[in-house]
């Protein structure tokens, strides 16, 4: 119990609360063009009863009007059995000038705020059917300000403001909705809660102590109209598509890119899948682009499936293609053996090759003499190491590199002198 609680909560209810602007945004479908939305601005006005609790003592502040100016965009066409996705949302509440004084003659120099709402929602109807009641998810924000001003001020310094952030889920338009209207509507009644922090008052030994003050307020709407549209939303029938594809030939290690059209002029995500497998994804706009395939693609012919997943305003489509990979080049960067100058029957010199290849390639290396091998290795890393075996007979000896290649790298052959002694 706070000695001070009862007077101090008489004195917020005879002082009253106002007045407060709550600011809805961001409530609508997924991007859409500058031209294919409408822009919503409309002021409700609401009643609502804060009770505020301080320590074991609460008491109501009786009826206040609010504002409340919803702003948003949507659609300004909306598709039978498409999704409006769910958007996020910020809603501000402005508060008045007598809950800034109220609230500091009670809690002194609270600073901050935590406020949320577990039942805000937004309408949408169907021809004037019942709504659909939409929830704001997640509605909430933790230490807003609360503007500190000096001992005399009546007047916050700035605006009292406590936004929160939710979002509104996605509503999905039924099917058989083409040539029906949407409607939206502001809720008939929403309620929000909050906790004033980092205030004080005088306890049982007179002593300041910190408290929080939690305020629980009850709004209804106080007006007959509760519609956000001006002119209701037209639902019609989603374009069907159609689509075309075609691949550029590549080497291993190269992107091969594929072109996509789709008809309608849509726009959206498209992807390209081998088998069920996706390799890559990409956009088209306006009805047309291009999707670059993973360099890492195996030489040989693949039979792909390009696929436009439903898009805002259109239906899916699948077509086909198919790209072919070619083998890539190689060569051999470097062959030297070690040492140059080796004894006849007595020393094995080695052959470091270094193959120039796309990453990843393997295979073997061959050194040869007059035709016959005299040493394998195998490439790791794009390097190969050979131990030959020991020459019978003094003289230059000319020696073949041979590297094999793999399923996507080309082979290549090369030539290295070693000198043999007695």
């Amino acid at each position: 119990m706070f000695i001070a609680s009862p007077r101090r909560l008489a004195a917020v209810t005879a002082g009253g609360l106002a007045s407060a602007a709550l600011t809805v945004a961001s409530f609508g479908a997924p991007a859409q063009a500058a031209d294919s939305v409408i822009t919503i601005d409309k002021t409700f006005n609401y009643e609502c009863e804060p009770i505020i609790t301080l320590g074991s003592d609460s008491a109501s502040l009786g009826q206040h009007p609010i504002e409340v100016r919803a702003q948003s965009t949507i659609p300004s066409v909306a598709y039978a059995g498409q999704t409006l996705a769910a958007t996020p949302t910020t809603i501000t509440l402005h508060m008045s000038d007598n809950l800034w004084l109220a609230n500091k003659a009670l809690t002194h120099v609270a600073n901050a705020v935590d406020g949320s709402s577990t039942d805000s929602t937004l309408g949408l109807s169907l021809d004037g059917a019942a709504p659909n009641w939409v929830p704001i998810d997640g509605l909430s924000v933790k230490d807003a300000p609360i503007p500190v001003g000096a001992e005399n001020d009546v007047t916050p310094p700035t605006p009292w403001l406590i936004p929160t952030a939710g979002m509104v889920r996605a509503v999905a338009i039924p099917a058989d909705a083409a040539g029906k209207d949407i409607t939206l509507h502001m809720p008939q009644q929403f309620t929000a809660q909050a906790l004033i922090k980092g205030g004080w008052v005088y306890g049982d030994n007179m002593e300041p102590e910190y408290v929080n003050v939690s305020t629980d307020m009850t709004c209804v709407i106080d007006q007959a109209d509760d519609t956000l549209l001006d002119n209701p939303v037209p639902i019609e029938e989603p374009t069907a598509t159609t689509l075309s594809a075609s691949a550029t030939p590549a080497a291993y290690g190269a992107s091969s890119t594929v072109a996509v059209n789709v008809s309608g002029g849509a726009t959206g995500p498209v992807e390209v899948l081998e088998g069920n497998t996706v390799l890559a994804r990409g956009t088209v706009t306006n009805g047309a682009g291009s999707v670059k395939l993973p360099a890492t693609l195996a030489a040989g012919t693949h039979n792909l499936t390009v696929r436009y997943p439903e898009a805002w305003g259109f239906l899916p489509s699948t077509g086909s293609t198919s790209v072919t990979v070619s083998k890539a080049s190689a060569s051999i960067a470097s062959a030297k053996v070690t040492p140059k100058k080796v004894k006849a029957k007595k020393k094995a010199p080695k052959v470091t090759v270094s193959v120039a290849a796309p990453a990843g390639a393997t295979g073997a290396v061959t050194v040869t003499l007059k035709g016959k091998t005299v040493g394998t290795g195998a490439v790791v890393n794009g390097t190969a190491t050979i131990k030959l075996k020991k020459f019978k007979k003094a003289g230059k000896q000319t020696l073949t590199v041979a590297y094999a290649g793999d399923a996507n790298v080309s082979g290549a052959t090369t030539t290295v002198k070693v000198k043999v002694v007695k």
